[in-house]
């Protein structure tokens, strides 16, 4: 996923953060 999502990198440490940077990049 941080291949796919570099900008969401360094917010990885919360799941909710993850999903929520997806959502943005969708």
């Amino acid at each position: 996923m941080q291949v796919l999502y570099p900008r969401c990198a360094g917010l990885d440490v919360h799941k909710d953060t993850i999903v929520a940077c997806v959502r943005c990049v969708s």
